[in-house]
């Protein structure tokens, strides 16, 4: 089962109660390797000390809310409290290590128990709760980005294509002699959605979430920065989902989530009576 996040509102400003924030727009601006800086004045020695960061959000008070992802978080260790507040409806996750070595959170809300008509958002970060235990918290804190928006899910074909995009230059010297210069690599994500019929790919209320493929992709062509989860849920064939395989399905979410764009545009095949959905996805760094 693949996630698709889309339709995060526009913030106009950043607002804490504790810290001075540098540069505070780069939460929000859809690059995770661009962070915020937190710079604290003095540090908390209680388990239960936090600070607030809320956004000031434009255009209609009446948003839909699927999902709460922090990415590339420096400063807090995986296992910190963070709470959110999504109006009347409060959240509690733990920050993750993925396998990139990148701090981050997630937070997803069943597909068809999305909160509406929220119209805040304030998150409290416990930056010295790491899993119940009391963790001395040094300051500054970098964060590199923030998204909250409406999610779909659509059930995935077995085929799946993961490549990495080189993003590096070389470049040469007089001589002749090259200098690479290195950086990450760009994950590109092709996915096709099980195929459907007709009614499932134009009519938006037979499917999951209410919204068919038709409508989801004219909602993500209009967002600045999408969420892509291609595993955010696993199959075990109808097992149990045990304890142990809770925290495989987590950590298969914090290692292959991502936030991007569609670089190519998606493709509605006919299959005779069923319709195959093909859609990229390029990671933003």
């Amino acid at each position: 089962m693949a996630l698709f996040g889309y339709g995060m509102p526009t913030v106009a400003a950043w607002e804490n109660d504790a810290a001075t924030i540098h540069n505070p727009m780069l939460l929000s601006d859809g690059h995770t390797t661009a962070q915020a800086e937190f710079e604290f004045g003095s540090v908390g020695t209680s388990i239960t000390d936090f600070f607030t960061l809320a956004p000031s959000l434009l255009g209609s008070p009446e948003w839909v809310f699927g999902a709460l992802v922090i990415r590339n978080i420096t400063g807090l260790k995986a296992g910190t409290k963070i709470v959110a507040h999504f109006g009347a409806h409060t959240a509690t996750i733990r920050t993750v290590a993925t396998d990139r070595g990148e701090i981050s959170a997630y937070w997803i809300l069943p597909s068809n128990d999305q909160f509406t008509g929220f119209d805040t958002l304030q998150l409290e970060i416990y930056y010295n709760d790491v899993n119940g235990t009391f963790d001395q918290f040094a300051s500054p804190l970098f964060i590199g980005e923030i998204w909250f928006g409406q999610t779909a899910s659509f059930p995935l074909a077995l085929s799946y294509n993961q490549t990495y995009l080189n993003n590096g230059k070389v470049r040469y010297a007089s001589g002749g002699q090259q200098w690479a210069l290195r950086a990450r690599n760009i994950r590109q994500v092709g996915v096709d959605i099980t195929p459907q019929t007709l009614t499932e790919t134009l009519n938006n209320t037979t499917t999951i979430d209410g919204i068919d493929i038709n409508t989801l992709i004219e909602r993500m062509d209009q967002s600045r920065t999408l969420f892509i989860a291609p595993f955010y849920s696993i199959d075990f064939n109808g097992g149990k989902i045990t304890p142990a395989k809770q925290i495989l399905m987590a950590q298969s979410l914090a290692d292959t989530a991502f936030l991007g764009h569609m670089p190519t545009n998606p493709q509605i095949t006919s299959l005779e009576k069923y319709f195959k959905i093909h859609f990229d996805f390029a990671e933003t760094l």
